[in-house]
């Protein structure tokens, strides 16, 4: 191998790896596109459900945006805020019809989107399931039941 075909091949994986850099970046942006385009749907329906005199006055509407604002959850802090902004039914139940909206093949996919649409992973990697290993336990808390109650079709 001559020292042309190793710079062509270093200039490549560089490139490669600023493509696969610049690919993250995007889907993270299209994650929170989504997002919010799913809240704004939710708004719209709630909106024509107050105009009709049918549901929630519009203060709690208010609150259901604040509550999809908070996401993708980056702190401890967000997280146990959106845990009590979940205590409130109403929000418990807008964000497990909001979840179901996002979908996937199987339950373990449709969790794998919906997780990684709303945690950030260094707040996730704080947590396991059941707490093992010295870390927060992430099935007490009101989003892992919002999560599995969006999910109770596929189980």
């Amino acid at each position: 191998m001559c020292a042309g075909d190793s710079e062509f091949r270093e200039q490549i994986i560089t490139k490669l790896v600023q493509q696969t850099k610049r690919i993250k970046e995007l889907e993270h942006d299209l994650n929170q596109l989504a997002m919010a385009v799913e809240a704004n749907k939710q708004i719209s329906l709630q909106i024509l459900e107050i105009v009709s005199g049918r549901s929630q006055t519009l203060e709690t509407v208010s609150h259901e945006i604040d509550i999809y604002e908070k996401f993708p959850i980056k702190t401890i802090e967000d997280l146990e805020e959106i845990e009590n902004d979940l205590m409130n039914l109403n929000n418990f139940g807008f964000l497990v019809k909001s979840l179901s909206r996002l979908g996937g093949n199987d339950y373990k996919e449709c969790i794998r989107r919906i997780l990684s649409r709303m945690v950030d992973d260094s707040v996730m990697s704080l947590y396991s399931l059941q707490g093992h290993k010295g870390k927060r336990v992430f099935s007490k808390t009101k989003l892992f039941s919002a999560v599995i109650g969006n999910n109770r079709v596929y189980l």
